[in-house]
């Protein structure tokens, strides 16, 4: 079972609360013409569940798996096409008397190709999280987890409104994983994402 990464005991829902209180302070009101124009707030993200049951994912005790992912981020374009913002990771993992829950936060920067007649906005982007995981196990606490990432994505946008569009992306990450105390770890991975978004201007 892989690890995922975080701080433990905190509330999801009180950290995007904040997160969105935060960001709407620093980012300025839009003047933006269209969504990718310089000015435009750029929304978006997914949230998932999981409950995984039967004889493959239950223990002794027949208890199953639990787990819950939000992967909220906000941007700002700073001139039209190219958006700055911060992207946040939230995961938690129980199965039992094993609890594991994972934190990331970090920079991330668009690229988008497309005008104020566009109805598709190919992209490319690049990102940096850093993550914490901790964990827990019949109630005692393991050696906290640290990850670093660096990832590149490119993808399409399609509007399907004036200012929501629906995002499908391939992306590419590098890993690197270290325990408390013990030497770093790398890995890599690879996939597609899809996800909604949407743009205040």
């Amino acid at each position: 079972m892989g690890f995922v990464y975080t701080q433990r005991k905190e509330d999801p829902v009180r950290i995007l609360v904040i997160y969105a209180l935060v960001m709407s302070l620093v980012l300025p009101a839009s003047a933006a013409y269209y969504a990718i124009d310089k000015g435009s707030i750029q929304l978006g993200g997914t949230i998932g569940f999981e409950s995984r049951g039967g004889d493959l994912y239950e223990d002794a005790d027949e208890e199953s798996q639990t787990q819950i992912s939000f992967e909220p981020f906000v941007g700002y374009f700073l001139i039209p096409n190219l958006s700055l913002g911060t992207h946040v990771t939230y995961t938690s993992f129980t199965h039992g008397e094993y609890k594991n829950s994972a934190f990331g936060i970090g920079p991330v920067a668009t690229y988008y190709l497309g005008s104020e007649y566009s109805t598709f906005f190919p992209f490319v982007s690049a990102r940096f999280d850093y993550r914490k995981t901790s964990t827990e196990i019949d109630g005692n606490d393991s050696p906290d987890v640290t990850t670093t990432v660096i990832g590149f994505a490119g993808g399409i946008t399609t509007m399907v409104s004036k200012n929501v569009g629906i995002r499908a992306m391939l992306f590419y990450e590098m890993n690197s994983q270290e325990v408390e105390d013990s030497d770093s770890v790398d890995g890599n991975k690879i996939g597609l994402r899809i996800g909604i978004e949407s743009f205040i201007w």
